[in-house]
């Protein structure tokens, strides 16, 4: 499926976002305090967005991902990255490789998340952070659950055929987006998983998250 909408995946969360895609990973890469010297892995890496903002705080950075198609766009795109074809469930590194470990919009996809949240926090240092970017249910107590449930379940779809042809995919999203793990809930996951100091940060009316924990 990603390979299938990854020409213009970049172009559609552009689109659906109003832009602040760029914003929330910003936030995310804030977060992560990173410094030169340091080695990052994001999981997931898709076309390399995250990947550009991590290595330009001079952080040495690793980008993985099971698609093909995507990490030819990222190749394109970041031509002196190191990039890797892998599985987030099977992650190829030893422990203890990595300072930060981040990922954007990877953990719904995931097809067992206590896994990919176990190899995460098994490649991590001590002392390592993980933050992770993805949506969330929305919130059932928000003012505006009418409006936002119809843009994300017709307008999305429709967008994301008009720019890839492919709306499957993007019910795909609407639909894991629904099913997915509220904050609170992924938060006792991540405590369960042996993060300490877990938190999270809402964004766009509560359907985007940024979600932080540290490894002991």
């Amino acid at each position: 499926m990603f390979n299938s909408i990854s020409q213009n995946y970049d172009l559609t969360n552009t689109v659906m976002t109003f832009g602040l895609d760029a914003l929330w990973r910003k936030y995310l890469l804030q977060w992560a305090r990173l410094s030169p010297g340091q080695w990052v892995l994001d999981v997931g890496t898709g076309t390399g967005k995250l990947l550009r903002g991590a290595e330009g705080y001079g952080a040495g950075a690793i980008g993985l991902d099971m698609s093909e198609r995507m990490l030819f766009i990222a190749k394109g795109k970041n031509p002196n990255s190191l990039l890797v074809l892998g599985d987030a469930l099977m992650l190829p590194f030893k422990e203890h490789t990595f300072e930060r470990v981040i990922s954007a919009f990877l953990l719904r996809n995931a097809s067992d998340l206590a896994t990919c949240l176990a190899e995460q926090f098994r490649v991590l240092k001590a002392k390592g952070l993980f933050l992770a970017l993805e949506t969330a249910p929305i919130p059932k107590d928000s003012l505006l659950y009418s409006a936002i449930y119809i843009y994300l379940r017709w307008v999305v779809p429709l967008l994301g055929f008009m720019i890839t042809r492919n709306m499957a995919a993007f019910r795909y999203l609407i639909e894991s987006t629904a099913s997915f793990k509220t904050p609170l809930e992924m938060e006792a996951i991540l405590k369960k998983t042996g993060f300490i100091n877990v938190r999270h940060r809402r964004f766009a009316f509560g359907t985007t998250v940024v979600y932080y924990g540290e490894k002991p």
